[in-house]
């Protein structure tokens, strides 16, 4: 009768952990309209009348990331006398020069590298969705509200007037000029609609070595949980980027670090470089063949500022490329990239304009060498016509420490389809859990969308549970817990499109009812290997159903395995008789 009782609980936890994702809406999306064809090679004839989207001048000062070989080598006084330093923290200084300083910086003895500033990409996007943070409302209600909880807000900025920031905020940093406040705030809205008696800290940055010195801030703060909604598409996506090190070392201070995923799906490109007809045009895959249509080869290019960048690996054998933007009507190459800096790794070239509302389409050329390298591709805030998602994982969250959060479109039952794949390009599989998007915050009169909502609300969540349990939660205890409460939402087990599933909020933190006295309790998520004993409250070696309900709750996770479960059941038919 007694193993009856255990299963039918088993049962209902089985269904309980599927509820949060019931419910969604779907919202119609519109077809655009045909607005013009293309040819898939690049006219023999085509003008090629580009001049550098960007001068650089050799007197213009321009910020660097300078890298030490070890953070003890460090001689800022001898660095002052090339230019101006206004971050430094461990082994990273962002450095002001001139373009001409740049080699006698990179010769010193304690020098790694010198590369200009990556600058960050908000990972944000709209798709007309709407809705609130899911799955936390019964916690909310039994007090599971991150009473506690320090959660680490990195970004451009912030209002600390806004609702949900300014009566939450205990500290702010800024590590750079704020350059506006709309993303940062909203970021931190969802952190507190989702944790909402979480204390924020919240830090001002911008460049590599102003993410490090935040987070060493957090460190020194005892921050538990840190968010990061922006990355850095054109760092490597090997996890061995300048910001690996500080992420492992926050990690290793006890803060969980939650980037998110990136919105670069339909925004990337990597391959091999192919030009079987000999006319030095690379032949992408599939029907666009030298022509890469932006946004597709059926709309136009909206007005606006285009951006992309073109990264290979420097293998020292002189291979050159070059990437621009042509118009089939008038068969013309209008813009074209210019270096943006080499590393002793690798070579980049970088392309930034204008563009009217015109037919554009990316193509990509060899000027030098024998053109048989792998290439990388990103555009940014654009799309196009067919992109490699494979391996889009926008850094910083392909660091080994960084737990990468992918997005959940509802209306589609699916990960969205802008949101970043792995896996990494050392073959980790990333992300490591998908989050819910498009929630509506004060700020927007529309949802918030894409990773950068998708990373605060998995955020809020780890601070619901370090705020419910008595003892601090350490990274690992957060990732483990986190992920064994998500959904599988594509293939099964752990992927490259949604990692371990769709987190459900309401099944991270146990909410037992007492029998007793007839109020909600909240109760810690069983460990693995904890004997029945772990679970007494009397100190009688027995067990109770609301115990038993934890451990039945940690096996459909796979946190328990159905040994240790019998053990516990058994433990609970003794103190029932």
């Amino acid at each position: 009768m007694k193993q009856n009782t255990i299963v039918a609980l088993c049962v209902l936890l089985l269904v309980a952990v599927g509820v949060a994702v019931v419910g969604t809406q779907a919202i119609a999306g519109q077809e655009p309209t045909p607005e013009r064809e293309h040819d898939d090679e690049v006219p023999s004839n085509v003008t090629i009348s580009t001049s550098p989207a960007i001068q650089t001048s050799t007197t213009q000062t321009n910020t660097y990331t300078v890298v030490a070989t070890d953070p003890d080598a460090v001689n800022i006084s001898q660095l002052e006398s090339f230019g101006e330093v206004s971050t430094h923290s461990g082994r990273l200084l962002e450095v002001h020069l001139s373009p001409n300083a740049t080699q006698d910086v990179a010769a010193l003895p304690w020098v790694e590298e010198v590369r200009l500033a990556a600058a960050p990409v908000p990972t944000q996007t709209n798709s007309g969705e709407n809705a609130s943070s899911l799955g936390v409302a019964q916690l909310h209600e039994a007090g599971v509200t991150g009473e506690g909880a320090r959660v680490g807000v990195i970004d451009a900025g912030f209002d600390t007037g806004a609702p949900g920031v300014g009566s939450n905020t205990v500290d702010t940093r800024q590590f750079t000029t704020p350059s506006g406040s709309d993303h940062g705030t909203a970021v931190a809205q969802i952190v507190t609609q989702t944790a909402p008696n979480a204390s924020l800290y919240l830090a001002t940055a911008r460049t590599p070595p102003d993410l490090a010195a935040a987070l060493e801030y957090f460190s020194d703060n005892d921050v538990d949980v840190v968010v990061m909604a922006i990355g850095f598409p054109t760092l490597n996506d090997d996890g061995q980027h300048v910001l690996a090190e500080p992420i492992a070392q926050a990690r290793a201070d006890g803060a969980l670090v939650v980037a998110s995923a990136g919105n670069q799906r339909q925004s990337h490109w990597e391959g091999r470089f192919l030009d079987t007809n000999g006319n030095d045009f690379h032949e992408f895959s599939g029907a666009v063949g030298e022509r890469q249509c932006i946004p597709s080869c059926t709309r136009l290019a909206q007005p606006g500022r285009l951006v992309a960048v073109l990264d290979w690996e420097r293998e020292g054998d002189g291979s050159e490329y070059r990437i621009g933007l042509y118009d089939p009507s008038t068969n013309e190459v209008f813009a074209g990239s210019v270096p943006r800096y080499e590393t002793r790794d690798d070579k980049r070239q970088y392309l930034q304009t204008q563009v009217t509302e015109r037919p554009v389409d990316l193509v990509l050329w060899n000027t030098a060498g024998p053109a048989n390298d792998d290439l990388e591709i990103h555009l940014y805030d654009r799309r196009m016509a067919d992109p490699v998602g494979r391996s889009s994982i926008s850094p910083p969250s392909d660091a080994p420490a960084a737990l990468s959060v992918a997005a959940y479109a509802r209306s589609q039952e699916q990960t969205a389809s802008y949101s970043s794949l792995g896996p990494t390009d050392d073959g980790r599989t990333q992300p490591s859990i998908t989050g819910y998007t498009d929630i509506a915050v004060e700020r927007y009169d529309g949802p918030f969308g894409g990773t950068s909502a998708a990373a605060p609300y998995v955020a809020g969540v780890a601070a619901l549970i370090e705020g419910a349990t008595s003892a601090d939660q350490s990274p690992a205890m957060l990732t483990r817990r986190l992920q064994a409460n998500s959904t599988d939402i594509n293939t099964p087990g752990t992927d490259n499109v949604s990692g371990a599933g769709l987190l459900n909020a309401s099944a991270t933190v146990t909410i037992s009812q007492n029998s007793s006295t007839g109020r909600n309790s909240t109760t810690a998520v069983y460990e693995p290997n904890s004997t029945p004993a772990a679970y007494d409250g009397d100190d009688d070696g027995q067990i109770s159903i609301s115990e038993l309900a934890v451990a039945g709750q940690a096996y459909v996770r796979g946190e328990l395995t159905v040994a240790e479960l019998a053990t516990v059941g058994r433990a609970y038919i003794n103190s029932t008789g």
